[in-house]
């Protein structure tokens, strides 16, 4: 991860899509490391899995992976109801 900040997201929930690499996977580890509930969107459930696995065994926050196409309207509906149900 690029960047090191000392907040307390304790509490707190985030969703972030595309986050499997570059900026959005940064941001998820970041909120989740700082103890954050993140919840991560992508295309793929592999690509999710991975990630989810990896952040989780380094950060204070809950972390769940939610597939889905941020360009369907279902899909956006399912991340927001998931993430809720979860956190």
């Amino acid at each position: 991860m690029t960047g090191h900040g000392n907040f307390d997201y304790s509490g707190e929930s985030a969703i972030i899509t595309g986050a499997t690499k570059g900026i959005g996977r940064g941001i998820a580890e970041s909120l989740a490391q700082n103890g954050a509930n993140v919840a991560i969107n992508a295309r793929t459930a592999e690509d999710i899995d991975e990630v989810v696995s990896d952040i989780n065994a380094n950060s204070e926050g809950k972390i769940v992976g939610i597939p889905g196409d941020v360009g369907n309207k279902a899909d956006i509906e399912n991340l927001v109801e998931v993430a809720i149900g979860e956190f």
